[in-house]
């Protein structure tokens, strides 16, 4: 009796090696395993006040080690900050954070958060919020009693508003320095003021802008929506004038509370209050 030969066929072998390398190549991926992140207040998206604390808190469960959390600001333009960066080492973590908002920027109010959460096995998994920035409310200071006469009174008929002086126009060679002054050419009070300074006014009728509770935001977005004029006419009690000139003075909101015109030139005059940045 003759021994048979065993033989392996070429196309079994072929179909077990690649049965081999499937198995032994069929690894379980490093980040596919349970995780959640929480942050409190909720995003987004959220709006803070520049320069506020926002209390955070940031729960994190997972079914790998967390080995840290990482947070880091970012907006348009800025280079990238890490506000939060702390160890935790557990898979179960509550953070509790007190996170100041960043200033504001008018080129980019929006702001990112990311969350990065760093595993035990080296592996990193992210999670953005979206936030807005508010620009803080400047408040206003208002000095009050302010006078500047007719221009044929012989008395100052020009003002400094960054000086928030009276002055003589014809007395000063730099012109940039008289930021308003009366027109008067007889003896009736000319009602109108324009600015060798080269600034600009921006005039309300009375009680059409809020002078009592005005902001400096309130003021920019009147100054920025209304009608820029050289000169501003037929100023009366109660009128509301913003001034500014670019580069030179910062922007004024100027009260009328007095418009004197009686005969004599001597006391023809405008009495007013000024609210300006604190």
């Amino acid at each position: 009796m003759h021994k048979s030969d065993c033989k392996i066929p070429g196309w079994l072998l072929f179909a077990s090696l690649v049965i081999l390398f499937y198995f032994t190549s069929c690894k379980k991926k490093e980040n596919d395993y349970f995780f959640t992140i929480d942050v409190s207040p909720s995003f987004p998206t959220q709006s803070y006040q520049e320069g506020s604390i926002v209390n955070m808190i940031v729960k994190i469960n997972s079914s790998e080690t967390i080995r840290s959390l990482r947070v880091s600001e970012k907006r348009t333009n800025v280079p990238t900050k890490i506000v939060l960066d702390t160890l935790i080492n557990n898979k179960i973590n509550t953070t509790f954070w007190d996170y100041q908002v960043p200033v504001y920027s008018k080129e980019s109010s929006t702001y990112y958060l990311d969350f990065d959460v760093i595993f035990s096995s080296g592996e990193l998994s992210t999670k953005r919020f979206v936030f807005n920035i508010l620009e803080k409310e400047v408040k206003l200071v208002e000095k009050s009693g302010f006078t500047v006469y007719s221009k044929k009174s012989g008395s100052p008929f020009g003002f400094d508003i960054a000086q928030l002086k009276p002055v003589y126009p014809d007395q000063i060679t730099d012109k940039t320095s008289i930021s308003f002054e009366d027109t008067s050419s007889s003896s009736k009070l000319s009602k109108v003021w324009i600015s060798q300074a080269k600034g600009k006014f921006v005039k309300f009728n009375a009680n059409s802008l809020d002078y009592a509770n005005a902001t400096m935001k309130n003021v920019v977005e009147a100054y920025n929506s209304g009608i820029k004029l050289e000169l501003v006419n037929n100023l009366s009690v109660g009128d509301v004038v913003i001034y500014y000139n670019a580069g030179v003075t910062d922007y004024k909101l100027i009260k009328l509370t007095e418009v004197v015109d009686i005969d004599s030139t001597l006391n023809d005059k405008y009495v007013f209050n000024i609210k300006q940045r604190q």
